[in-house]
């Protein structure tokens, strides 16, 4: 469901003890989400704001790293709100905006009071500092005219609230009236009929209240007496459920993902289940944990995602670039021949000769003639160097760019792995551990801000790799990037572990820790699960029948200034396999 109203109204709720608190700190850990520390007889609390695409208001548990240099509007909060107090919060009906009063220290030393406005709604939410003379002081998005004739938010123009629709708000009307709008609306399906009327009902509550009054969702005019008159006893289980203390915090999962505040009797009998939480606001960062997870990653790595795209193009053009090159080099033969040619026929060259035609000795006879080009400015023993000499540079030339196309192609298959962990990167911390080691190479000299601690520094340390169990019990290990690659291979294993890699590809090093079972006693299963989950995480996860390198960790060595997860091996087996995402799911410890 979204973040409707009827669930802002509990979060409210949820505010109304902060009352009083004080704000701690502000921080804008990104340009869509503002962070307020409240301080309340009590441990400090985090209030997250976000007015991005998902927008919504909750208590946070999670530790949030903020940028070493804030952004404007944060600073602009912390000027006017930091210090103070939350002494109010309202909400506009049951609509998506809340107002966080405050009051706090002006820059003259007096009280003043401000309004932090929380739009949530809609595609792209908002959030609005207002001063006590009702003026925008900013916005976090700001809304210029051509944006917005009716409703522009910038510096110095009078806020006014979003306009409220025509609906009933059931805190404030009674579920009689409410009842009675309904049966004298529309007819239309009950579920459709029930947004229509009904103030911060999401579409998943509207058709629970439907369910409740009657199943199948039919129309107003198709009401039976006995269901009509069901409809305000419903209608006021809504509005207990939005009363203090009402509703239980629900995560549906199985079938369905959502949340709400409202039991579901419509999944009763389903694969949906329904988890309670004791607060909204835990509900909220779990559902969103799990939803946005992915999501989250993949919107926070696209610049990265980016700037190594585009070293990949460049490598690629690069490499081009240079086999044009030893293309054009290939030719120098040619000028050793004309060097020889000159020097058999010294005899018949004299300065000022622009070309010699003579046979080629060095054919098969009949020897053809050929004509060879000279510089009329030269003198006969100078044309001859001046070959030898362009011999000799063209065979430097293309012992250099071979030299080069290889290093060249190096590059480009480790950047491609590169490429295949942001590919799985499944949190921020994948992608903070792919931009260290970016880092470590050289291509993200600004990765860290100043300030900012590097990765190995900060609290908490790196990632651990993927872990799973075998059907057979036997742990195997998966890299999350060519760092942990690394450090899997030619740190934690064991001789005797064995080692799995698609073959010629981009992917995991994964290890099956034997436990110094010899390789013809291991299962021949667990073996197989290895080769798959080698293969869900490589580049070939999408393919069936890839092939699969595996040898004792033994046999992999890394060759002197090899770049991370780049190593080589001679003895080893081949399997193929087809990736099987559900069971690699499964096999992973939870």
């Amino acid at each position: 469901m979204p973040f409707d109203g009827g669930f802002l109204h509990k979060i409210a709720q949820e505010l109304e003890p902060m009352i009083g608190a004080r704000v701690d700190k502000i921080g804008q850990p990104n340009r869509d989400c503002i962070v307020l520390h409240l301080h309340n007889r009590g441990p400090v609390r985090r209030l997250v704001i976000l007015a991005g695409a998902a927008p919504r208001l909750h208590f946070s548990a999670i530790p949030i790293e903020y940028p070493a240099t804030p952004p404007m509007f944060c600073l602009l909060l912390r000027k006017h709100l930091g210090g103070g107090r939350l002494t109010a919060v309202s909400q506009q009906g049951l609509d998506r905006v809340l107002t966080l009063h405050f009051e706090a220290t002006n820059e003259l030393g007096d009280r003043a009071k401000f309004r932090l406005i929380c739009e949530l709604m809609g595609r792209q939410g908002n959030l609005i500092l207002v001063g006590e003379n009702g003026k925008v002081i900013d916005a976090l998005h700001r809304v210029d005219f051509a944006a917005s004739e009716s409703r522009p938010l910038l510096s110095g123009l009078e806020y006014c609230y979003p306009p409220r629709q025509e609906k009933l708000d059931l805190t404030m009307t009674s579920a009689l009236d409410a009842a009675d709008r309904l049966l004298s609306g529309p007819d239309l399906p009950l579920s459709k009929a029930l947004l229509a009327v009904l103030e911060g009902a999401s579409p998943l509550i509207c058709r629970e209240l439907s369910f409740r009054i009657a199943p199948g969702d039919p129309p107003i005019s198709a009401l039976s007496p006995v269901q009509r008159a069901t409809i305000s006893a419903v209608l006021g289980e809504w509005g207990a459920a939005l009363a203090p203390g009402g509703g239980t915090p629900l995560l549906l999962g199985g079938e369905k993902s959502d949340f709400t505040f409202l039991p579901q009797t419509q999944y009763e009998g389903t694969a949906v289940n329904q988890t309670p939480y004791p607060t909204c606001s835990e509900l909220l960062e779990e559902f969103y944990r799990l939803k946005t997870g992915s999501e989250g990653v993949k919107l926070a790595g696209e610049g990265l995602r980016k700037q190594v795209s585009s070293l990949h193009e460049r490598l690629l053009r690069k490499r081009a670039v240079r086999l044009q090159e030893l293309e054009k080099s290939a030719g120098r033969d040619q000028l050793r021949l004309y060097g020889d040619l000159l020097s058999a026929n010294l005899y018949r060259l004299e300065k000022g000769m622009t070309a010699l035609t003579c046979e080629d000795y060095t054919a098969e006879p009949p020897y053809p003639t050929i004509t060879i080009p000279l510089d009329a400015r030269l003198t006969p023993s100078r044309n001859v160097q001046k070959y030898y000499t362009e011999y000799r540079k063209a065979a430097n030339a293309e012992a250099v760019l071979r030299r080069l196309i290889a290093e060249c192609e190096e590059e480009i298959t480790y950047i491609e792995s590169v490429q295949e962990a942001l590919r799985r990167a499944t949190t921020e911390g994948d992608l903070l551990e792919i931009r260290e080691e970016l880092r470590q190479q050289g291509y993200l000299k600004t990765l860290t801000p100043k300030g900012q601690k590097p990765l190995q520094k900060r609290r908490g340390g790196t990632l651990p790799p993927l872990r799973y169990r075998s059907s057979d019990g036997y742990t195997i290990l998966c890299g999350r990037n060519n760092l942990q690659n690394d450090q899997l291979t030619l740190k934690t294993a064991h001789g005797s572990d064995l080692w799995f890699h698609i073959q010629k590809q981009p992917g995991s090093h994964v290890i099956l820790l034997t436990n110094g079972t010899p390789l013809e006693d291991l299962p021949d299963q667990t073996i197989e699960e290895a080769a798959m989950l080698a293969a869900c995480n490589s580049s070939g996860r999408e393919s069936s029948r890839v092939p699969i390198d595996y040898t004792l960790v033994k046999n992999i060595k890394k060759p002197n200034g090899a770049r991370p997860g780049m190593v080589i091996y001679e003895t080893y087996y081949t399997m193929l396999t087809t990736p099987d995402h559900a069971a690699a799911q499964n096999l992973l410890e939870k």
